[in-house]
């Protein structure tokens, strides 16, 4: 089962098998809090905010999920500027 930020059906076309595998591969730790939780490794957030850039080519995106797909690209320019800076170094 997808979490619920990639579930939608309309995301379904965009999910390829490679970002299926690492979200359902998930990591447990143990939360602030001390409970138990799961989460995903953070290599897969660029190919997250890829299946929300791709989207809206195929014109399936309410407004409101329009929203969530511009943030995605700006979070995913972000993480590219971190990469060439990383570079530089």
């Amino acid at each position: 089962m997808l979490p619920e930020f990639v579930s939608a059906k309309f995301l379904e076309d965009y999910i390829d098998d490679e970002v299926r595998e690492l979200l359902t591969n998930t990591l447990n730790y143990t939360a602030i809090n001390g409970q138990p939780a799961e989460g995903i490794r953070a290599i897969i957030i660029p190919k997250i905010c890829d299946v929300w850039i791709r989207a809206p080519v195929g014109g399936k995106l309410t407004d409101s999920q329009k929203k969530v797909a511009l943030n995605a690209q700006k979070l995913q320019s972000a993480l590219a500027g971190v990469g060439i800076t990383a570079l530089k170094v």
